[in-house]
């Protein structure tokens, strides 16, 4: 498998900096137990082009969220937790040959052995 970590074809080469993505950091919201949600769909309805990619960064992997726009967007999704409860999660648009699919996430190794997971 040539992809790092299962990242999926769409996302292989693309930086945080990269101008499709659309950076949206909704952790202080969760810590606050505010909804994250207004901030995410702004985010969400600023994706013009169709190789645009919203990066949400999140305490945890919203799988819900992933699953609901999965099927009312149509958006893949795929996580990364890069350290301890800092998630990395990338919305964007199927190849034309691949369906809209969240990908399982990437758990940190670490982590999850330190917690016994």
């Amino acid at each position: 498998d040539m992809h790092p970590a299962g990242k999926p074809a769409e996302l292989q080469g693309v930086s945080d900096t990269d101008l499709r993505i659309h950076f949206v950091d909704v952790s202080r919201e969760a810590d606050q137990k505010q909804d994250p949600m207004p901030k995410i769909v702004r985010g969400l309805i600023s994706l013009e082009k169709a190789d645009d990619i919203l990066l949400v960064r999140h305490p945890y992997d919203p799988v819900p969220l992933r699953d609901l726009f999965a099927r009312r967007r149509g958006l893949a999704s795929w996580a990364e937790e890069r350290k301890p409860g800092d998630w990395y999660i990338y919305f964007y648009r199927p190849g034309a040959r691949a369906g809209a699919v969240a990908h399982p996430p990437v758990y940190n190794k670490a982590f999850a052995k330190a917690v016994g997971a």
